[in-house]
C-alpha cells in the first residue's frame, strides 16, 4: 500500500524518490524487526489458544474470532515448515505493518509531511504495546488495521461526501465484527457521520436509504461466524472447540462471551477513575514526554483547524477509553492499541504544526537547523527501538515450559491447570505439538463452571469418571470429591500451574520440577516437609519476585525433598521494569558450587527458571542443598532443599 503525497513539490524526481524511500523504510524496518523478534513457539496466555485453533481449525475462546482463525489457518497451510505459532504470528506481523501503511494515509489527510509521518509512525511501531502485539499471536493487530481503515474512509468522506466510502466502511465493519466485538465502539462515531450526511444532503430519505444499504453490507461478512458451528460439527481428537457452538444456545453464549466473562473477568471491585488514570499513565509510558508533548500540540491544532476531524476521532477515542475503564478484564492492554495509533496521529499533526507555524521563520529556513530537527525526530523512534528491545523476549519461556511439563506428564497422568497463562501453552502441546491419548491437561476452571467442557471430556476421555449433569443440578462440581477422589485408582494427578492451595488437607503437592504431583499425604511420607515458612525462592513453582513492591512468597505443603534422577527447577515469576542480570547458584551439601547460570532477564519475561538434573555425580551427593539467586550482583534470595540417598 503506497501512501498519497501531501504536496505537489514532492513530485520532482529527487523528492519523489525520497518520498518512496520513506514509505519503504516506514514499512520494511518495523517488519524486519518484528520478524526477527518472533518467538520460536507459543507465548503465555491467549496466543497459544489462537495458534491451536488456527492449525487444527478449532474454535478459540469467545467470541470465536473466525476471521483471525481462518487467516491463521491459511498461514499454517502456506508455511508448513514453520511452527504453527510462528506462522500465525506472521499474520500479526503483516497486520501491524499494514496498519503503518494506513497510518501514512491518515497523516497525509491531516496535512503531515511524509518525513514527519515516517518518524512518528516508526515511534508508534516500536512502542512496547505495538511491538508486543505485532510479534505474538493475538487479534489486536488485525483489529487495529480494520479500525484504521474505517477511520481512513470516514475522514475521506468528510472531504468528498461520496456515499461509496460509507458503503465500503460497512464492509469493513462487517469483517471487523468477525474479529473483535469492540468494533461496536465505532457506532457513536458512525451516528455522527450519518447526522452529517443528513445535514449535507438535507434529505432524510437519502440518508435513510444510505443507512439501509450500509446495514445490508455489514451482514454478509458476519456469515463467517457460521464457521464456529460448522467446524464444531466435525470433531476429532486434536480439535478443541470452545463452548461447543453446535446448538443455537451454545453459539450465542460463545459469540457473546458469557462463559469467558464469567471465567476471566476480575471479580475485584475497581474504580473506573483509577483504571482511567492507569490508561493515561500507560499511554504516556508508550511514547514518553516527546510523544505526549507533540500529541497535545496536535490536538490543539486540530481543534482549531479541523473540528469535524477532531469530533470523529475524539468520539471513538473517548468511547474506547470509557469502555476500557469499566471493563473488568485482566489483560486490558491490547484494547489500547487503536488508541495508541490515534495518539500517534495527533503527535504527527503536532510536529507538523510546530515546524510549519510555531518555529520562527529564520530558524525554519536555516539548513543546519532543519537537519538538526530531522535528525532529532528520527532519534526518537531509534531510542524507543533500543529501550524496548526486551520485547523480543516477551513470553518466550512458555514454549520450553509447556514442552517440558507435557513430556514429563506420565501415561495416565492428568494435569489440573487453573491458570490460563500456562493452560493455553499446555493445550498447544496437547492438541498440536505432541498429541497423546494416554494423558491430558484439564482446566480446573472449566471443570467447575462449564457443562460443555465436561461433555467434551466425557467424549474424548471416556475413562474419566465425572458426575452427570443431572447429579450436578443445583451445585458446582467439587474438584476433589468429584474428580480427584473417584479417579485416583486410574489416573495420577499433577499440576503444571502455580499451586494456590491444597485440594484437600490430607493431600499434598510433591515437587517434581515444572510438574508437581498431587497425592495423599501418607504416600508422600519422607518426601514432604510441610512448612509455612515464607521464603524467597523455592525449587518448584511458587516463587514471585516483584522488584517494584519487593513481594516474595512460596506456597506451604509442597515437597522440598528430591530423589536421585529427578529434576529441580527454580522458577521465578517476575514483575519488573528493566533488564536484570540474574544468576542462579546451586550448592551441594558440602557448600561446593555444583552449577551456575547467569543471563540478562528482560522486563516482560514472565517466568524465568534454572534447571538442575540430579543425575550422575550429583545424585551421589545426598543431604541439604541450597540455591542462591543474585539479581544485578546482589543476593536476593536463598533457600535449602533435601536430596535423598540413592536407592541401593
Amino acid at each position: 500500500m503506497t501512501a498519497p503525497t501531501t504536496s505537489r513539490k514532492s513530485t520532482t524526481p529527487a523528492k519523489l524518490l525520497l518520498d518512496r524511500a520513506l514509505v519503504v523504510g516506514t514499512l520494511v524496518l518495523p517488519f524486519v524487526v518484528y520478524v526477527l523478534s518472533l518467538p520460536e513457539g507459543v507465548t503465555f496466555a491467549d496466543g497459544a489458544d489462537f495458534a491451536s485453533a488456527a492449525v487444527n481449525l478449532g474454535v478459540p475462546h469467545s467470541s470465536g474470532y473466525p476471521l483471525f482463525t481462518l487467516l491463521g489457518h491459511f498461514a499454517t497451510t502456506l508455511l508448513p515448515w514453520m511452527s504453527a505459532a510462528r506462522a500465525v504470528a506472521l499474520v500479526c506481523v503483516l497486520c501491524s505493518t499494514l496498519t503503518l501503511a494506513v497510518g501514512l494515509h491518515l497523516l497525509a489527510l491531516l496535512g503531515v509531511r511524509r518525513w514527519i509521518a515516517a518518524a512518528i509512525l516508526l515511534a508508534y511501531a516500536f512502542t512496547v504495546e505495538t511491538w508486543v502485539q505485532a510479534r505474538t499471536v493475538e487479534v489486536y493487530g488485525l483489529h487495529t488495521l480494520l479500525v484504521a481503515l474505517v477511520l481512513l474512509h470516514l475522514l475521506r468522506w468528510l472531504e468528498d461526501h461520496e456515499d461509496r466510502r460509507l458503503l465500503l466502511v460497512s464492509w469493513l465493519l462487517g469483517f471487523s465484527f468477525t474479529n473483535h466485538l469492540t468494533t461496536a465502539l465505532l457506532f457513536p462515531t458512525l451516528a455522527v457521520v450519518f447526522f452529517l450526511h443528513w445535514h449535507h444532503r438535507r434529505s432524510f430519505a437519502a440518508t435513510a436509504d444510505l443507512l439501509v444499504r450500509c446495514t445490508a453490507r455489514i451482514g454478509p461478512p458476519l456469515l463467517l461466524y457460521l464457521y464456529l458451528p460448522l467446524t464444531a460439527s466435525f470433531p476429532d481428537g486434536r480439535k478443541f472447540c470452545w463452548g461447543d457452538p453446535r446448538t443455537v444456545e451454545n453459539f450465542l453464549r460463545q459469540v457473546s462471551g458469557i462463559d469467558f466473562l464469567r471465567l476471566y473477568t476480575s471479580d475485584e471491585p475497581h474504580s473506573a477513575w483509577l483504571r482511567l488514570l492507569e490508561f493515561i499513565n500507560y499511554q504516556y509510558d508508550q511514547f514518553y514526554f516527546p510523544g505526549a508533548f507533540f500529541a497535545a500540540l496536535g490536538i490543539l491544532h486540530l481543534v482549531l483547524r479541523r473540528p469535524l476531524v477532531v469530533l470523529l476521532l475524539a468520539l471513538f477515542y473517548l468511547t474506547q477509553v470509557l469502555y476500557t475503564a469499566v471493563y473488568q478484564i485482566q489483560d486490558i492492554h491490547g484494547y489500547y492499541l487503536p488508541l495508541l495509533l490515534l495518539f500517534a496521529l495527533a503527535a504527527g499533526t503536532g510536529v507538523e504544526w510546530l515546524l510549519r507555524v510555531r518555529i520562527p521563520l529564520a530558524v525554519r529556513n536555516n539548513r543546519w537547523m532543519g537537519a538538526l530537527f530531522v535528525g532529532l525526530l528520527f532519534v526518537y523512534p531509534g531510542y524507543l527501538l533500543y529501550s524496548n528491545r526486551f520485547v523480543a523476549y516477551v513470553g518466550n519461556r512458555a514454549e520450553s515450559f509447556s514442552r517440558i511439563a507435557w513430556r514429563n506428564l506420565p501415561p495416565g497422568g492428568l494435569d489440573l491447570n487453573g491458570k490460563s497463562e500456562l493452560l493455553f501453552p499446555m493445550w498447544y502441546q496437547t492438541y498440536h505439538v505432541e498429541p497423546r491419548i494416554d494423558r491430558a491437561v484439564l482446566s480446573t476452571d472449566f471443570l467447575v463452571c462449564c457443562s460443555w467442557y465436561r461433555d467434551f471430556l466425557r467424549r474424548t476421555l471416556p475413562t474419566l469418571d465425572l458426575p452427570s449433569e443431572e447429579e450436578l443440578e443445583g451445585r458446582y462440581l467439587e474438584l476433589f470429591d468429584d474428580v480427584i477422589l473417584p479417579n485416583a485408582r486410574h489416573f495420577t494427578f499433577h499440576s503444571s500451574g502455580f499451586i494456590t492451595r491444597p485440594y484437600h488437607p490430607d493431600w499434598v503437592f510433591v515437587n517434581q520440577g515444572l510438574l508437581s504431583r498431587i497425592l495423599p499425604r501418607e504416600e508422600a511420607t519422607g518426601r514432604v516437609r510441610p512448612t509455612n515458612l515464607i521464603a524467597s525462592v523455592f525449587p518448584s513453582h511458587g516463587i514471585e519476585v516483584q522488584l517494584r513492591d519487593r513481594t516474595e512468597w512460596i506456597f506451604p505443603d509442597v515437597a522440598t525433598r528430591f530423589r536421585p534422577g529427578e529434576t529441580a527447577y527454580c522458577v521465578i515469576q517476575w514483575q519488573h521494569q528493566r533488564l536484570h542480570r540474574t544468576e542462579w547458584r546451586w550448592f551441594g551439601p558440602a557448600g561446593n558450587l555444583v552449577s551456575a547460570e547467569s543471563r540478562e532477564i528482560p522486563t516482560a519475561e514472565q517466568l524465568s527458571f534454572s534447571v538442575l538434573e540430579l543425575t550422575g555425580r550429583r545424585a551421589s551427593l545426598p543431604g541439604t542443598w541450597r540455591i542462591e539467586i543474585l539479581i544485578d550482583g546482589e543476593l536476593q534470595a536463598e533457600v535449602g532443599f533435601e536430596v535423598e540417598e540413592a536407592s541401593p
